[in-house]
């Protein structure tokens, strides 16, 4: 060992993995699709805490897609080949079938979107949110209050539009579709899309009432 740290000697990792059965490596995959990747302000925080902690455990990780090199692969494919000893899954359940083959295989998964049976995972409280905000604009004296949702076939989308209307029933406001939006996706321009819409739906109800 003095001779080894003398020289400078590094461990090989492809070696290391053979004698220890582990590549100290844990695959990430996130949504392409729904374009939240690594720099959306939702999966950077996430992605940032979680590396900071597997790096204190000596993991290192590498994000999963569907090719590796010039060839097209699966998930559990990708995952494979690489040698991951886990993966953390940052797709929610509209996506359920491209993970499939990996919520059956025998690798380790944790996930942070959606909810799969016998995979432990960390999300939001998604409704307790909802309510919390819309408690606060109703303690501020709104009575109609609109709502621009994320995906409702994503799991988040469905929770806080379902808290929306569980809120509205609770107080006994009317609930008006003409007040409700969806994005798209979850980027900035999508966002903007979705607001612009339900700005042009408010002008058409205001025109409707006062022309």
């Amino acid at each position: 060992m003095e001779v080894a740290d003398r020289l400078g000697y590094t461990p090989n990792n492809s070696a290391r993995a053979l004698a220890t059965k582990k590549t100290w490596l844990i695959g990430v995959v996130l949504s392409q699709e729904l374009h939240a990747g690594i720099t959306h302000p939702h999966f950077s925080e996430i992605l940032q805490s979680f590396n900071l902690r597997v790096s204190e455990y000596g993991y290192d990780i590498v994000f999963i897609s569907k090719r590796f090199g010039d060839k097209a692969s699966s998930y559990l494919e990708h995952c494979l080949y690489r040698g991951v000893d886990g993966v953390l899954i940052a797709v929610g359940a509209k996506f359920r079938e491209e993970i499939q083959c990996l919520l059956d295989s025998d690798l380790k998964c944790v996930s942070v979107e959606g909810l799969y049976p016998n995979v432990y995972t960390v999300i939001s409280d998604n409704r307790m949110g909802s309510l919390q905000a819309l408690e606060y604009l109703y303690f501020l004296g709104h009575r109609k209050i609109g709502h621009i949702a994320c995906p409702l076939d994503s799991v988040a989308g469905r929770e806080r539009f379902e808290a929306y209307k569980e809120f509205l029933q609770i107080k006994g406001l009317e609930y008006n579709p003409k007040y409700v939006v969806e994005a798209q996706d979850y980027t900035h321009e999508a966002g903007k899309v979705a607001a612009l819409e339900f700005l042009q739906k408010q002008l058409m109800i205001f025109q409707l009432l006062f022309l």
